[in-house]
């Protein structure tokens, strides 16, 4: 009977170095099937939670005609134009914000469950930026600014869009072309990289080392040209002269901002402001001559400082019961006809007018366009203070006329 015979040292060495180098091969492919499934997962659950928000949104929009421009949310609670809505299911540790645009999602920034996911806004290397959540200029051409809430971000190429190529392409004929120098990868020709700039979608995603931008710094955005932007729910601060001398239309400030600095939306062609319910400060001259129509001021405001909204063309303006203090000529030379100051239910905080800060006073531009106010009607939601109205803050009207702690009408 032959005896078994034992393996020798050597052979088990090469059984262990074979098993090492499987398992040396095996393990990141393992490890690239378990994040990828990971990454799946996370990205699918993004869109069930948008499509969940998209559906609560319509339905309001269906329901009672509200169309909102941005929702933000906090641990999961929904509120959109700064009025709460809902509670979204499974989001009690969703953060973030969500813009729309004709009813639908343009872009959103999600915190998951610590998880950062973006889409829509531009690349930090747009955007000089200081390590502690800076803003301090701008490096691109782009004149519609989506300020992205966080950096790093990693920009994510996806498809072709066609439709955009036939429709803005001088030459559509050549679109086939260009789908087939993007889809095979042909980064040595001289157009691959202007295609893939121009006709192909982007997406951003987090990068290494991430810091939230906080503040948009002084001049940061300073006559550039630009005609749109974006401010994030998580700016704290804008600058001086941050958007100063600009193409802006309109612009909103979200609650998250406590400042708005001196000069910042000068002279920029607005026509609409909308400042959100947080906002505790607006600056020296902050939206000194632009075309203001339409202003709204949320609840939270503390102070309006010297100039803040002279030489627009508001034809009335209602102060928030929150303000404490209104400077001087800080409504001069608008075409305001109707003041209010407070409210009924909840009596007015303000305790100083500065000298002009509505008078009459008549201002022509440089387009020929006089400005002035020709008051008719202003409330004052307080009791009867003489010592209130002594600096004529109301050049031009008739203080005996203003009505002091008056019913709603």
């Amino acid at each position: 009977m032959k005896s078994k015979r034992a393996f020798t040292l050597i052979e088990l060495l090469a059984v262990i170095v074979i098993l090492a180098i499987i398992a040396l091969i095996a393990t990141p492919v393992i490890l690239n099937v378990i994040s990828s499934s990971k990454e799946s997962v996370e990205k699918s659950s993004v869109r069930i939670y948008l499509n969940s928000i998209q559906k609560i949104v319509s339905q309001k929009n269906i329901m009672e005609g509200f169309s909102p421009s941005s929702c933000t949310l906090e641990n999961g609670t929904l509120t959109c134009d700064g009025q709460q809505i809902t509670e979204v299911d499974s989001g009690s540790n969703t953060n973030g914000e969500i813009g729309f645009e004709d009813g639908k999602i343009k872009y959103y920034y999600l915190n998951m469950n610590g998880t950062y996911h973006l889409n829509g806004y531009m690349s930090a290397e747009c955007f000089s930026l200081s390590d502690n959540g800076e803003i301090t200029g701008y490096n691109c051409d782009d004149k519609d600014i989506m300020i992205p809430p966080i950096y790093s971000l990693n920009v994510v190429y996806g498809e072709f869009d066609m439709d955009f190529c036939l429709s803005n392409v001088p030459d559509p004929t050549q679109c086939d072309t260009y789908y087939d120098i993007y889809t095979n990868n042909e980064i040595d020709n001289e157009y691959y990289y202007d295609i893939r700039e121009f006709l192909v979608s982007k997406t951003y995603e987090q990068g290494d080392d991430m810091i939230e931008i906080t503040k948009v710094g002084d001049y940061a955005f300073y006559d550039k040209g630009i005609e749109s932007v974006t401010i994030p729910d998580k700016i704290v601060e804008i600058g001086e002269g941050a958007f100063a001398y600009n193409d802006l239309t309109s612009v909103t400030i979200p609650g998250s901002v406590k400042i708005i600095g001196e000069h910042s939306f000068m002279s920029s062609n607005l026509k609409s402001v909308k400042i959100l319910s947080g906002v505790e400060t607006i600056g020296e001259t902050s939206f000194y001559g632009n075309e203001i129509t339409d202003l709204e001021l949320g609840n939270g405001i503390v102070e309006i400082e010297t100039g803040a909204f002279a030489r627009n063309l508001l034809t009335e303006v209602t102060i928030p019961n929150s303000v404490t203090t209104i400077g001087e000529v800080a409504f001069i030379s608008n075409n305001l006809t109707d003041v209010t100051i407070g409210t009924t239910e909840f009596m007015s905080s303000i305790e100083s007018i500065g000298g002009s800060a509505f008078s009459n006073q008549t201002y022509t531009d440089g387009n020929g366009i006089t400005h002035k106010n020709n008051l008719d009607k202003v409330k004052i939601y307080t009791t009867t203070n003489s010592n209130l109205i002594n600096n004529n803050q109301f050049l031009g009207f008739d203080t005996s006329k203003i009505k002091w702690s008056e019913p709603s009408e």
